[in-house]
């Protein structure tokens, strides 16, 4: 399971620093009102293709999933 920062606990999650109790403060469940799911390219999980490409999370629709 990713864990998901919030932007204003970037530059405090990078701090070398960080003790296991900063860390545990930072690990809590990410408010599901302020995400946004969608599918991308199947490229993104294909070991063959070079992944290192930003289009690769585009937003793809693909017509035989549902909306």
């Amino acid at each position: 399971m990713p864990l998901i920062i919030r932007k204003d606990d970037e530059a405090f999650w990078i701090d070398k620093n960080l003790s296991n109790q900063n860390i545990q403060s930072l690990i809590k469940p990410i408010d599901e009102t302020k995400m946004t799911a969608y599918t991308i390219s199947r490229d993104a999980n294909n070991v063959r293709f070079d992944r290192n490409q930003p289009q690769l999370i585009d937003k793809v629709v693909y017509n035989e999933l549902p909306n």
